[in-house]
This record gives C-alpha cells, sequence and structure tokens, in this order.
C-alpha cells in the first residue's frame, strides 16, 4: 500500500459539448524571483522523545502534512541560497492534531562535496517558535528534492524534537478535450491521479472527501491519461496528481499558502480515492 505526495488541479467546464481552458494574463513587467511550492511526501513525520545514547522510546511520532515554499535569493559562488517561506504543516499522532508554521532558509552547494542545509524557525502547536537545523551535511538525493532531519539539537542527543522532512516541487497538470497530461519528473516511479466533481466541491462546503469521484489512474507509469468521457452539461470536473516514489505516495496538496486545508487528510477518507 501507497503513502505520499503534490496538488495540481485542472478543471474541464462542459457547457453543451465545448470544454474550456481559463488561462490568467500577465501583467507585470517584471517577474519576482521564481517562488516554487512544494508539498512534503507522505512517509515524512514530527518524532518527539529520546534520542542517541539515551535508553528512553521515542514518545510521540506522528505523520506530517503540509507545505512549503522556496525562493532562490542569491548564490556566493559556492552555495545556492534560498528562503523558505508559508511554511504550514499539520502532525498528528493517537490523541491529538496540532498545527506547524514558520519560515527559514535553505542552501546548497559546498566546494569538494554537495552539502546542504535547512534551517527553519517553528511555531509547534501553541509553543514559542524555536529554531530547528539539520545542520551542513550531505543530501541523500539530488535537488530539487529535498529530504532533509532538522532538530532543536543537531546531534540528537537524549530529548529532542525532529522532524524528518521528504519534500518535493509541486508539479501541473494540463487537461484538454482527451486526455491528461504533465511534466515527467526524474524522482517518480508512477502516478495517481483522481477526479472530482466542482459541483460537489461547492455543494459540500470545500469537503474534497466528498468531491471526489474516481481514481483515474492507479500508479500510472506514462505522463498522461486519456479521458474516456466528458463532463455532463453544465457540471465541472477537477483532477489531482500526486506522484509515487519508491512505492511511497506524495501529496495531493497545490503548495499555495492560500490553501486553508490539507487535501489528503480528506482523499484518503475516500471511497473513491487511488489505493
Amino acid at each position: 500500500m501507497k503513502t505520499r505526495r503534490h496538488i495540481i488541479t485542472a478543471i474541464i467546464f462542459s457547457l453543451s459539448l465545448e470544454c474550456f481552458a481559463i488561462v490568467a494574463p500577465t501583467l507585470a513587467q517584471t517577474s519576482p524571483p521564481e517562488r516554487v511550492p512544494y508539498a512534503l511526501r507522505r512517509d515524512s513525520a514530527m518524532e518527539e522523545g529520546c534520542f542517541g545514547p539515551c535508553d528512553c522510546p521515542v514518545l510521540m511520532r506522528g505523520p506530517l502534512l503540509g507545505r512549503f515554499r522556496l525562493t532562490f535569493l542569491h548564490s556566493d559562488g559556492l552555495f545556492d541560497h534560498y528562503a523558505v517561506e508559508d511554511v504550514r504543516w499539520k502532525v498528528k499522532d493517537l490523541s491529538q492534531s496540532f498545527l506547524i508554521t514558520g519560515s527559514g532558509t535553505y542552501r546548497i552547494g559546498g566546494e569538494f562535496a554537495r552539502l546542504h542545509q535547512l534551517v527553519l524557525d517553528l511555531q509547534v502547536g501553541e509553543d514559542p517558535v524555536q529554531r530547528f537545523d539539520s545542520g551542513l551535511v550531505q543530501p541523500t538525493t539530488d535537488f530539487p528534492s529535498i529530504d532533509a532531519r532538522i532538530s532543536l539539537y543537531f546531534e540528537q542527543q537524549c530529548r529532542d524534537t525532529v522532524f524528518d522532512l521528504h519534500a518535493r516541487p509541486v508539479r501541473s497538470i494540463n487537461v484538454d478535450a482527451s486526455s491528461i497530461w504533465w511534466s515527467a519528473s526524474p524522482s517518480a516511479d508512477a502516478h495517481d491521479v483522481v477526479r472530482g466533481s466542482v459541483t460537489a466541491l461547492r455543494e459540500s462546503g470545500g469537503d474534497l472527501g466528498r468531491a471526489v469521484q474516481v481514481c483515474v489512474a492507479d500508479d500510472a507509469t506514462a505522463a498522461s491519461v486519456l479521458l474516456a468521457e466528458d463532463p455532463p452539461a453544465g457540471e465541472a470536473w477537477f483532477f489531482l496528481l500526486r506522484d509515487v516514489e519508491d512505492g511511497i505516495a506524495g501529496s495531493y496538496d497545490s503548495g499555495s499558502p492560500a490553501e486553508t486545508i490539507f487535501p489528503d487528510d480528506a482523499i484518503d477518507g475516500s471511497s473513491a480515492a487511488c489505493p
């Protein structure tokens, strides 16, 4: 069974026999630094308890959902520097669920070996803001994937709080009258796509669990899926994509800071979700 990652949305509007794509015009004459939305893969987690030489067990490990944005700042010749903004995560354990927000920095580069460092100032629930740091270490995956363990105390000795993060850039999908397609991702082995009703989404107050209708593609290895039917007249469909990497599912999250829900929570509870 998969666990997993990205919200990428496309909508087909069916009015009589026509399909329309909505394109927003570009108004700005100059563009700001690119802000890349990221979503956490489904094996991300928060751990709180004892580490290193201490003999007590980890007190809590909870799955972590959510997103952030990565913005390139500058290069100093050795490292590329990024701002990490709009961190919005949710962690769940057996008894509670709480929100984590914050921001920070990320750098990657090095003179003799590839190194990276993630530093985030996070507010966990109602606790004061604290700094979590990965230290300057070798990455286990190629950028733009970000896999890092950040903690209050870098060597994780005795009592500590650790975030085990597996983040991937969010990708968009495209839809026309006959197919859905997306750009290939080197890290992804397969893809899941769900289809939902915009009408049901509106009538349910934004409940994705009730709005999702069918798993259009389960573990698809191609970068496209054919559409076998059109929406009924007056209806609109949305499509959400997530990647599957080494059998681990990513997220349907869009990475947008305006998104107030965590899509994976709702979609996982739907009988129409991809397994």
